[in-house]
């Protein structure tokens, strides 16, 4: 096996170092642009995929559509429904949990003996369960029977900070609406941003029937409950959607039950795929997602584009080290074998300073996108999705190159005769981005946008032809026709 003369192809880059430059800086910062889009949209896809039985966690939605057209679409249920759900279907419900915040923006907690006190938007009155269906980590307290107590709250640390700076939390107690003392029991660390909501309390539901007469709302036509339920081992949740019309004829009121139906949703479907009423924060879309997974492979496609273009437009200045070395007896699968290791060192190098690049635009980038996105290039995959960019890369941009440069014949290539192979496939390419400027930029038949438009097009094919020098590409602005292709009214 022969293996690259590295030496030589240090010396080669070198020689050429402004070509060198802008092809690394290219394929650089076309493998930033992938890398930040990637790791963007894999932080979407893994919302709510921390908790370990998140594929058995389901939220219930409830769609209402009446004959007289009105209708809603709602992501939460009447009080009453989960547990009469368990009940109904042992079989299949393992355990349920609801959360509930009255419906209010923001709710008044007061920490008495210091006066301090704030409207808080992410406080939550949820059933004991939760800790048996979310993984509910407590950095102080008892996860498994913080929530049992009646006037029991669990809080962030965040939160704890800002009402206890100098105290132990464990123990206070916070004023809720100047109603209700509860009694923190447990301290929690910040939920992470890959979740569909993020609780700074989370209050036992119990301690609401002090607000409802004393006992939780029998209502089964207010809905202001976001209800999940966990699925037993096995259990299908298509089974149990199936069942669900012969519930809501049995338990729902007779002057709604024809308009009402119930459907169950992954908890990790929520934040892509869930646009409806009444969701405890706003959702992505998962046809933003599919989009920049496109854009960050047509970055990438450019990006490889560009590096086959430049190869190819300055493969003459090379022509006479093939004639050369072919006459001295090179083989063409040796040249052939160079050039592509040429080709994997630069895509190797664009992997390094891409990544570089990375770790310097995170911080703005993460500012921007409001999350705390990380490059752990020392973990296993990463460093093998790293290797696969710079060898995939590497082999699909400098084939093609190698082939021409491979291919030239020895008399001709050191007379410095321009081989016509290449060019077809070279003027291709320019046609292609010149395509992609133009949907780019949306083009309407005015003089400006064409003259800005076919400037980008000649410079963009002098760059390319720089060393062939053969066809004058000025143009005669005086005599350029503008055809107005718009819609006449």
């Amino acid at each position: 096996m022969q293996f690259p003369n590295f030496k030589l192809i240090v010396r080669t880059f070198r020689k050429e170092i402004q070509y060198s430059l802008i092809n690394l800086a290219g394929l650089a910062v076309g493998i930033t642009c992938f890398i930040l889009i990637i790791l963007y949209t894999a932080d979407e896809l893994s919302f709510d995929k921390y908790h370990s039985k998140a594929d058995r966690i389901y939220r219930l939605n409830e769609f209402y559509e009446a004959n007289d057209g009105a209708g809603e679409r709602s992501s939460s249920l009447p009080f009453p429904v989960a547990e009469v759900l368990a009940n109904d279907y042992p079989d299949q419900v393992e355990q349920f949990v609801r959360v509930f915040n009255f419906q209010a923006p923001a709710l008044t907690v007061k920490y008495e003996r210091d006066n301090i006190e704030f409207n808080e938007r992410n406080f939550f009155f949820v059933d004991s369960t939760y800790a048996k269906i979310f993984d509910l980590t407590l950095t102080k307290g008892d996860r498994e029977t913080a929530l049992n107590q009646l006037n029991s709250v669990v809080i962030s640390e965040t939160m704890a900070g800002k009402y206890f700076p100098n105290e132990e939390p464990v123990g206070k107690l916070l004023r809720f609406q100047d109603r209700v003392d509860l009694m923190v029991t447990g301290v929690m660390p910040g939920t992470p941003l890959n979740s569909h909501f993020h609780p700074s309390f989370l209050a036992s539901l119990s301690t609401i029937k002090a607000f409802y007469g004393g006992s939780l709302p029998d209502n089964w036509f207010w809905n202001p409950c976001w209800t999940y339920i966990l699925m037993k081992d096995g259990a299908a949740p298509a089974d149990l959607e199936a069942r669900f019309p012969d519930f809501v004829k049995n338990h729902f009121p007779a002057n709604i039950r024809d308009d009402i139906s119930l459907k169950v949703q992954p908890l990790t479907d929520i934040h892509l795929r869930s646009n409806l009423e009444f969701e405890i924060e706003p959702n992505g879309d998962e046809a933003d997602i599919k989009t920049f997974i496109g854009i960050a492979f047509f970055v990438l496609a450019i990006a490889c584009l560009n590096f086959v273009n430049l190869v190819t437009a300055t493969s003459v200045r090379r022509s006479k080290e093939v004639g050369l070395k072919k006459t001295l007896g090179s083989s063409r699968g040796q040249l052939f074998f160079q050039f592509i290791s040429e080709s994997m060192m630069m895509s190797t190098a664009g992997v390094f300073v891409a990544v570089l690049l990375t770790f310097l635009a995170l911080p703005l980038f993460n500012e921007f996108t409001s999350k705390q996105l990380t490059l752990e290039i020392f973990r296993a995959d990463i460093l093998f999705y790293l290797l696969a960019i710079a060898v995939v890369l590497g082999i699909l941009s400098g084939f093609y190159p190698a082939i021409v440069l491979s291919s030239y014949r020895p008399l001709s290539a050191i007379k410095l005769k321009d081989e016509s192979r290449g060019k077809i496939f070279r003027k291709s390419l320019v046609a292609i981005q010149f395509r992609n400027i133009i949907r780019t930029h949306h083009f309407h038949a005015d003089r400006q946008q064409a003259v800005e438009i076919f400037t980008k097009l000649r410079h963009g094919v002098s760059a390319n032809e720089h060393h062939h020098g053969a066809r004058d590409w000025s143009t005669d602005r005086t005599t350029l026709q503008i055809v107005d292709r718009s819609r006449q009214r």
